[in-house]
């Protein structure tokens, strides 16, 4: 597997994860710790899943044509890149909400933000270690450098 294929797939990992624990949290002890991480999980899916899709298809858009570096440091600051997709229709709800808007705004801003930044670079951590183990067993490798055709020969028109 290529890098760029290992970091497709890893893009996947904050869809998958909370559905995953949505089918562990239906089989464990309600009153769990098992089952608490479970729904922190299946919160974040509900709350960060449609503006998450929108934050990987812009990355996957903007991979074409880049390089493995590029790719990885797109990664390593996609929490970053989350935070307006999730702040900002928050901060429009907080005004639009009357007296105490700015208050609960600057909580849910604080709560929110770190919530995203924090799950955020927990997936990056696990992507990451991933990674690494995946280029020490050898099962990914560098990507073909942009614009090479597949068996690493130069495309058609380049030099």
């Amino acid at each position: 597997m290529s890098t760029r294929r290992y970091y497709q797939a890893s893009l996947s990992l904050p869809l998958l994860v909370p559905l995953a624990a949505a089918l562990v949290g239906a089989v464990a002890p309600e009153r769990s710790g098992v089952a608490d991480v479970a729904s922190i999980l299946v919160f974040s899916g509900i709350y960060g899943g449609l503006p998450y899709v929108v934050l990987a298809a812009g990355l996957l858009r903007w991979w074409r044509g880049r390089g493995d570096r590029e790719i990885r440091t797109s990664i390593h600051l996609a929490p970053l890149l989350m935070l307006p997709l999730q702040l900002v229709p928050l901060i429009a709800y907080s005004m639009l909400s009357g007296p105490g808007a700015w208050t609960r705004m600057g909580q849910g801003i604080l709560f929110f933000g770190g919530f995203v930044l924090g799950l955020g670079y927990l997936y990056v951590l696990v992507a990451e270690a991933g990674f690494h183990l995946g280029m020490w067993r050898g099962w990914i490798r560098p990507s073909p450098a942009p614009g090479a055709a597949a068996g690493g020969e130069p495309a058609v028109g380049t030099s």
